[in-house]
């Protein structure tokens, strides 16, 4: 029996054509509709910071959302089938 193995952490290059599409996605995300810069969202200081991927599973986080005065964490899919 061939033993599993744990999708593993990664992280995307900053100017990869994935990294690219997944900021792309998170700026056209619900939450940012209307913001001024919606692939940073900036507030108080605090942007959109990617946390690292797993699988086609990629996760950001906002520690002070402008709309929603909150921390929020958004999950990209990308791509839809690993």
């Amino acid at each position: 029996m061939k033993p599993q193995t744990e999708p593993r952490l990664y992280f995307l290059s900053r100017e990869s054509l994935p990294a690219l599409i997944i900021w792309s996605k998170l700026a056209i995300h619900p939450i940012n509709k209307g913001q001024p810069a919606p692939r940073e969202c900036g507030n108080d200081g605090e942007y959109w910071q990617y946390m690292g991927s797993i699988g086609n599973r990629h996760t950001f986080r906002h520690r002070n959302h402008p709309a929603t005065e909150s921390r929020e964490y958004i999950d990209i899919i990308y791509p839809a089938h690993p």
